[in-house]
């Protein structure tokens, strides 16, 4: 290992290291997914996305530069200039890539998106090669990873094997992939992935999650899809472990590996609301969990006795956080994190 090599290639195209990264406007999450949970029904087009990047401690919205004031005004109110300037859509990055990099992940997004828009007579997705599918999830979470998000838990060994792989499978812009290459590489060999699919496409499925908690395999709900990737093919989390109430659909997943045409299980609309109302409970307690540290923290900081607020107090502003009134898109800010400590302790601080 070389520090000097190392710091040198953060500077360089972070697929190829080798030129610069001068490509601006890289989708980490591929548009033709992130339109699924973001995009208004219907629209397919880039600019449409509304959504919110839910933190641990803090949520904060965005909003595409098409979308109307219309459509901004009952989520936000007033969209000020300082919403504007603060405006950054969580999945899309500057000078992560070079052009040419940036041109070789759009080759093979092309080719997976077919699975998603192109039916056989039996209604059933295009086929398509497992190692296609490898090499579009992997360039995926790869994407993820390099954003360094706490829920994402690759270590340096992982995320270079996968950036290797990329880098040497993915084909060269304007190209079709090279089967034999992809079909050999040993380092590609190690990847596997699962899937699962809902059975109706529903409008409605607004959902993007990196699961905090699974590394083995690590995991990924985008709308409708559920994806499991394994870098040394352990699916022990997923075989046994808990997937907010859906364990029973999750355990009998079946591995795309090498070799194979892709697969998937199927899931039905219902199974996949209990997904995502246990996901949401989930967040509700690690926001809980991290609101209180926070509150905790900001007391002994102003010097106050002992280790922090006392739990009722906690309580109450969670309670003002959750029952408050505020528009959507002002909601669990810090702002009204603020507004909310400030109502809960004039009731027992006197106000000079």
């Amino acid at each position: 290992f070389n520090i000097d090599t190392a710091f040198e290639n953060m500077k360089k195209c972070r697929l190829c290291q080798l030129v610069d990264p001068t490509q601006t406007g890289s989708h980490i999450v591929p548009h033709f997914l992130i339109r699924r949970y973001e995009n208004p029904p219907g629209e397919k087009d880039r600019g449409y996305e509304m959504g919110f990047e839910i933190g641990g401690l803090f949520t904060k919205g965005y909003v595409g530069r098409s979308v109307s004031p219309e459509s901004i005004e009952p989520v936000y109110g007033e969209f000020t200039e300082e919403d504007r300037q603060n405006n950054k859509h969580p999945d899309i990055e500057d000078y992560y890539f070079c052009p040419r990099c940036e041109k070789r992940f759009q080759v093979i997004e092309n080719i997976y998106s077919t699975t998603l828009s192109c039916f056989d007579k039996t209604g059933r997705p295009k086929a398509i090669a497992s190692e296609l599918g490898i090499l579009f999830w992997c360039s995926v979470f790869w994407r993820l990873g390099e954003q360094r998000l706490p829920a994402m838990h690759f270590t340096d060994q992982e995320m270079e094997l996968m950036r290797s792989v990329l880098d040497e499978c993915l084909p060269e812009p304007n190209q079709k992939p090279d089967m034999d290459i992809i079909s050999n590489h040993e380092g590609l060999k190690q990847l596997s992935y699962a899937l699962i699919r809902c059975t109706s496409n529903e409008e409605d499925n607004k959902f993007f999650l990196v699961h905090p908690r699974y590394i083995k395999p690590h995991a990924l709900v985008v709308a409708d899809q559920i994806v499991f990737l394994s870098v040394d093919g352990d699916y022990s989390q997923a075989r046994a472990g808990d997937f907010f109430g859906i364990e029973e659909n999750v355990k009998d997943i079946s591995e795309n590996k090498v070799g194979g045409t892709e697969s998937y299980t199927t899931i039905t609309p219902e199974v996949l609301h209990v997904l995502i109302e246990g996901a949401i409970e989930l967040a509700k307690q690690i926001r809980f969990t991290e609101v209180s540290e926070f509150l905790d923290e900001v007391y002994r900081e102003a010097g106050g006795p002992g280790n922090g607020w006392p739990d009722f107090i906690k309580q109450e502003i969670w309670q003002e956080l959750t029952a408050n009134e505020t528009k959507l898109g002002r909601r669990y800010t810090k702002e009204d994190l603020i507004r909310c400590s400030r109502k809960v302790f004039s009731r027992y601080i006197p106000q000079e």
